[in-house]
């Protein structure tokens, strides 16, 4: 279960070359066609968006009644952002992961994050938490990039707009 970090976890140093979030949903209903169920959004310092999608085609019951793995399609884009957007977002996860321990949370969670930042230096720092622990910060920051990238999809931190 995330949360739960160690103490050792390092705040975020340097200027961030990569930033890799991944969001895994889970669902307390079977998830419905065109539910994502997991995205991992990468950022590069020169402004390129990768996106990766796993999304429900719908859920069947098989015999042991479990989701049925051929009933999720992949989808993959890319794209370029605006460099001062890039410069923005990058800026502001810097400052946030520079300054903030998440701490130990754990709660009955519809989903987890895992972010994983890349420094110029090839240092590679690593944060989780759980998508409905709601920071204002972060759902900023979700906001931003949604906007920014133009991903309405884009899950992020935590998603207060759905």
């Amino acid at each position: 279960m995330m949360g739960l970090r160690p103490e050792g976890t390092k705040l975020f140093k340097g200027k961030i070359k990569t930033l890799c979030l991944t969001t895994t949903l889970h669902y307390y209903r079977p998830p419905k066609s065109g539910d994502d169920l997991e995205q991992t959004v990468m950022i590069t310092s020169n402004g390129y968006v990768k996106v990766h999608r796993r999304v429900s085609n719908g859920w069947k019951r098989e015999k042991s009644y479990d989701f049925n793995i051929k009933n999720v399609r992949v989808i993959t884009e890319e794209r370029k952002m605006p460099s001062g957007q890039t410069v923005r977002i990058l800026n502001r996860i810097r400052r946030y992961f520079a300054e903030t321990h998440l701490g130990c949370y754990i709660c009955d969670s519809s989903g987890e994050w895992q972010l994983e930042l890349t420094n110029t230096e090839g240092d590679i720092f690593l944060f989780d938490g759980f998508f409905d622990d709601y920071r204002e910060s972060l759902s900023r920051t979700s906001n931003l990039i949604r906007a920014a990238t133009g991903l309405k999809y884009f899950l992020g931190f935590c998603d207060d707009n759905q």
